[in-house]
């Protein structure tokens, strides 16, 4: 079964890249720290101990049934460009001890950008094998090309079948990749569900944006801009396609997705 990338998980990244603003202040009076910790759903006596140096443990709504969150929150003695600079080039979640190798996405070297992800042959045959279902998140077009390429690799038993569906994997990536650049959120194909039934990543990623308190009241620009994507940017705003690899077996149940939030003070 997929995990789902939960709300704050996305939220605590778009809030990471709102510091990216060359030289633009996201707004002209910045809220205080417990104020933001407050709507974030912490207590005084949590928000006390965070400035003890203690790292917060704190509650997540689930907005659905397969969704298991936890939050996370502790300063880090660091500038703010720093903590960004970590954000958009290394694993964003390090809390996350399932990545095994992550990248950033580039639009004219993407075979290079994507080239740690190998497959096992488990994992490549499990995707030759793939049906609709909540196994892979994969549109009915990109089952079908799988099928196509195992009628292909059975007739050339020879050729590795790890190589051969890697390789066409990170090609499905890719134009999901392209897709979004080119239309947003709803360039996205649709996941196919058991029963003729579809998951819309468009549909979860706008019920993320509505359901965040913090980009509502702070950062509204901001969440029209990811709504909007790929419309015109507002000018000094830079972005960065990162992208993860988590260990995965067949038949493995979700564990928790964590929201984790820096908090980076003045300073060298």
């Amino acid at each position: 079964m997929p995990r789902k990338l939960n709300h704050a998980t996305a939220v605590a990244w778009l809030l990471g890249l709102c510091f990216i603003l060359l030289g633009i202040p996201a707004f002209s009076e910045p809220p205080g720290v417990e104020e933001v910790l407050g709507v974030l759903g912490m207590d005084k006596g949590q928000i006390a101990e965070l400035a003890q140096g203690q790292p917060i443990a704190y509650a997540l709504s689930e907005h659905s049934a397969d969704e298991l969150a936890v939050g996370v929150v502790w300063y880090i003695q660091a500038p703010l460009d720093k903590v960004v600079s970590q954000l958009r080039l290394d694993n964003p979640d390090l809390l996350d001890v399932d990545v095994t190798a992550l990248g950033l996405l580039t639009e004219h070297d993407w075979a290079s950008s994507l080239a740690p992800v190998v497959l096992s042959k488990e994992e490549a045959q499990a995707l030759l094998d793939a049906e609709p279902g909540d196994e892979f998140n994969l549109s009915t077009h990109e089952i079908d090309s799988f099928k196509t390429l195992k009628k292909t690799l059975n007739r050339t038993p020879y050729r590795p079948i790890g190589d051969e569906v890697g390789q066409h994997y990170r090609g499905l990536l890719f134009q999901r990749f392209k897709a979004y650049r080119r239309g947003g959120i709803h360039a996205i194909a649709p996941y196919a569900r058991e029963e003729s039934l579809f998951s819309k990543p468009s549909l979860e990623l706008r019920e993320a944006a509505h359901a965040s308190a913090i980009l509502t009241l702070y950062f509204p620009a901001l969440s029209k801009a990811w709504l909007d994507y790929p419309k015109t940017l507002p000018p000094g705003v830079s972005e960065a396609f990162p992208w993860v690899e988590k260990t995965w077996k067949v038949g493995r149940q979700p564990s928790s997705d964590t929201a984790s939030i820096w908090i980076g003070t003045a300073g060298s």
